[in-house]
């Protein structure tokens, strides 16, 4: 089986896996970086040791995180100051500190990833350590309270995915698309996305759609 990205991955279990084999690409990156070295590096997040390698040479590194800024600093403030511990339910709600509007979640609503055990305590000290390597973020949408939050310099661009569709093309669409929204009465669409590396149960899938039909 060959998987280049974690979307191809057929379970969410091989995640950890997948990042350890991804690791194995620092040594063949760094030899890079030396023999040919770049103007700037622009890296996933995940790839936190192109932050580390990119430093030793003095190459500025900027963070390309797949998510929003306001998915972004939502995360951060959750692993930082970890107010889902300090809740006995998982419907308890709890507010999430540091940002600029009050935003109430439940453990419920939390991906794995920020119900944090010692593997994942490990990896995301990682993350902090390149993060402080970090000299930008290149992001595809844009918040002030990003650029306080990670106190460093921040690009907007996108939208970054048109999955081969023309400029002509995406201008008629984003026409249309506009005409039908403001047709609809307000705060009556909802926008649902799961990304490309989520694994859905068909069942949990099936409710969902209900939920969404109600």
């Amino acid at each position: 089986m060959c998987c280049e990205s974690a979307d191809l991955l057929p379970s969410c279990k091989l995640f950890g896996h997948f990042r350890r084999v991804v690791d194995l690409l620092e040594q063949p990156f760094r030899e890079l970086l030396h023999v040919n070295p770049p103007d700037a590096v622009v890296s996933d997040s995940f790839l936190l040791w192109t932050a580390v390698a990119s430093a030793e040479l003095n190459i500025p590194r900027y963070s390309f995180p797949v998510v929003s800024c306001f998915v972004l600093s939502v995360e951060r403030n959750l692993l930082f100051h970890r107010p889902q511990q300090n809740v006995t339910s998982d419907l308890d709600q709890f507010l999430v500190p540091g940002h600029p509007d009050q935003i109430y979640l439940n453990k419920s609503q939390l991906s794995e990833t920020i119900l944090l055990d010692e593997k994942l305590m490990k990896f995301y000290q990682r993350a902090l350590e390149a993060e402080n390597a970090t000299t930008g973020w290149v992001v595809n949408t844009y918040i002030k309270h990003c650029k306080r939050v990670t106190g460093k310099p921040d690009f907007h661009i996108g939208p970054v995915c048109l999955g081969g569709v023309s400029k002509e093309e995406l201008s008629i669409d984003s026409e249309r698309l506009l005409r039908w929204l403001d047709g609809r009465p307000a705060l009556s669409v909802v926008y649902v996305s799961f990304g490309s590396a989520s694994w859905l149960p068909k069942k949990q899938l099936k409710e969902i759609g209900f939920g969404l039909v109600d």
